[in-house]
């Protein structure tokens, strides 16, 4: 049985280019369409809510990196911190109900 860290990384690695790309249409609400995307993206129905915390991890250090150095006048830092919101918001909810 893989650990429950390397298993979340393996998923994490194969999604990290579309998360770089991924913005949410709105950037106040992430729509039933983004949130299936997101969950079949990082195979959130494939984990526990532990592990899901995990994804979660990863997913702020990601957009954190790529925001490092960028002003917070630039477009993409608005557009990173957007979609990590946006990420992390659907890692919460669908963790919320695996709870």
């Amino acid at each position: 049985m893989m650990r429950p860290d390397l298993k979340v990384f393996k998923a994490f690695l194969k999604a990290q280019d579309s998360l770089k790309v991924y913005t949410p249409k709105d950037f106040v609400i992430t729509s039933e369409k983004e949130i299936k995307y997101i969950s079949d993206l990082l195979e959130l129905d494939l984990m526990t809510a532990e592990e899901m915390g995990i994804m979660r991890s990863f997913v702020v250090l990601y957009y954190e990196n790529l925001r490092t150095g960028l002003s917070t006048d630039d477009r993409l830092w608005l557009q990173y911190w957007n979609s990590m919101l946006s990420v992390t918001a659907v890692i919460d909810y669908l963790g919320d109900k695996k709870d």
